[in-house]
């Protein structure tokens, strides 16, 4: 029973945040340096993959951020830099009179007095609503002594 309020938690925010990764893995790392400027990775330090993170907007950014640096810390990255983030159209839907269990017009109870203010309802057929989310890209660095070293070169 102590663990239900953990398991809520994880089914909760299940597919919130989807991270992908392409690159190298390395042994993994306790602290991973954070930078939101390309030109602040010092030199001597080599690009070693490329996360792009998806999350839904009732997630906040510093929430993708940790979750990201704790992938960081796994795939043995020194250096976690964000180079861009943007909102981006996940689907397309059409709330309408069959959709959704909306019900129909003539069964809404609507009251005289508005029905004479705003007119009869009309059915949503034209209307198009679109989900999005925010996707977030970042590069992964690490020392370039240290994979050499581990290549042995």
């Amino acid at each position: 029973m102590k663990f239900l309020p953990a398991i809520v938690a994880m089914l909760l925010f299940a597919g919130c945040i989807n991270i992908d990764y392409t690159g190298r893995k390395f042994a993994p790392q306790k602290s991973v340096r954070y930078t939101e400027n390309r030109d602040e990775v010092p030199q001597g330090y080599s690009l070693i993959g490329r996360f792009t993170v998806s999350a839904r907007h009732e997630i906040h950014p510093y929430e993708v951020e940790d979750a990201v640096m704790e992938k960081a810390g796994e795939y043995g990255g020194d250096i976690l830099c964000l180079t861009s983030w943007s909102v981006v159209r996940h689907g397309v839907y059409t709330p309408n009179e069959h959709e959704f269990g909306a019900p129909d017009i003539k069964e809404r109870k609507i009251p005289e007095a508005e029905t004479k203010l705003f007119g009869t309802p009309a059915a949503l057929e034209s209307a198009t609503l679109q989900k999005k989310r925010r996707q977030f890209n970042y590069l992964l660095y690490k020392k370039t002594a240290d994979i050499n070293r581990q290549f042995g070169y």
